[in-house]
């Protein structure tokens, strides 16, 4: 709630740019979107808006990160919907660090994990709990592994 608050007397008056902050470990993200989804928010406009705070105030109550969105998810309620977000950092996160299956084992290890995930695009180096698993999920992938492939993973 506190963050609400802050990304509203941050704002201000300003209605050409929408704005959500949040704090993961110690981290203030900031949360930038056009007010109209489909229009591109203007760089000079972010330029803009950060010279601003830097002016107005100290750094520690700055966002330690700016990402753009294209639109600021909501929920049925008109909040800021965290868990699409979430999402749309976790697929950020994924592409930069994607690595596609090589060799048959990879390939279908990754068609199992797909299934288990209901993830499409899975690398080789990202860890299964990372992307969505759970002990319930692992299980079920290691007895999927077990079947289709005739490999033994212990737990």
């Amino acid at each position: 709630m506190a963050e609400e608050a802050w990304a509203t007397r941050l704002l201000g008056e300003r209605k050409d740019i929408l704005l959500a902050l949040r704090t993961i470990a110690g981290e203030m993200r900031a949360y930038l979107a056009p007010p109209v989804v489909g229009q591109a928010l203007p760089e000079r406009l972010v330029e803009e808006w950060q010279r601003e705070w830097r002016a107005r105030y100290p750094k520690a109550w700055l966002p330690d990160c700016i990402h753009q969105l294209d639109h600021l998810p909501q929920t049925e309620t008109g909040r800021v919907d965290w868990m699409a977000i979430d999402r749309w950092e976790r697929e950020r996160e994924l592409a930069a660090n994607y690595t596609e299956p090589r060799g048959e084992l990879e390939v279908k290890i990754h068609q199992i994990w797909s299934t288990v995930l209901h993830v499409d695009r899975i690398g080789v180096h990202d860890n299964f709990f990372e992307i969505g698993g759970k002990s319930l999920l692992s299980l079920r992938s290691t007895s999927m592994i077990y079947r289709d492939l005739a490999l033994k993973l212990s737990m």
